[in-house]
């Protein structure tokens, strides 16, 4: 793919110290219908848009910018976009949590967040560990 196409597709950003982020990385990189890009939010590009975008405050999890909207998804939202955008009953699955009220959903997610640690493993790198035909969807 040319590289100019990648800076087209909705881009995912996440915890590169969460090894609940590493997972729903893997899990997206292997099940996407649509490429996404991922970078972790401790990169140079995470920076640049909060820099652009004036953005005060951001959960240290996932997050998706998507460019053609010029829209960012937090939290609840981010997780429901790239479900959706897997297809199949992933699709199925996020009209379902979308039937949930958003601050229920959101407190979950708090609640998730605040535990993921204990939960999960912090990985050693920033990027997760992935086959090399894989690896071009990453940027820093």
């Amino acid at each position: 793919m040319h590289q100019d196409l990648f800076e087209e597709f909705p881009r995912v950003f996440y915890d590169g110290n969460c090894g609940l982020c590493h997972f729903f990385v893997r899990f997206t990189l292997l099940r996407m219908q649509t490429p996404f890009v991922f970078s972790p939010i401790e990169g140079k590009t995470f920076c640049h848009l909060v820099q652009t975008k004036n953005i005060k405050t951001t959960p240290d999890s996932i997050m998706v910018y998507e460019k053609k909207q010029d829209r960012i998804y937090f939290k609840t939202e981010a997780i429901l976009y790239i479900l959706h955008s897997l297809g199949k009953g992933w699709k199925c699955l996020a009209y379902l949590i979308r039937c949930i009220p958003l601050c229920i959903t959101n407190a979950f997610y708090d609640f998730i967040a605040k535990i993921r640690g204990k939960i999960f493993k912090k990985p050693k790198t920033a990027c997760p560990v992935l086959p090399e035909n894989l690896r071009k969807f990453f940027r820093e």
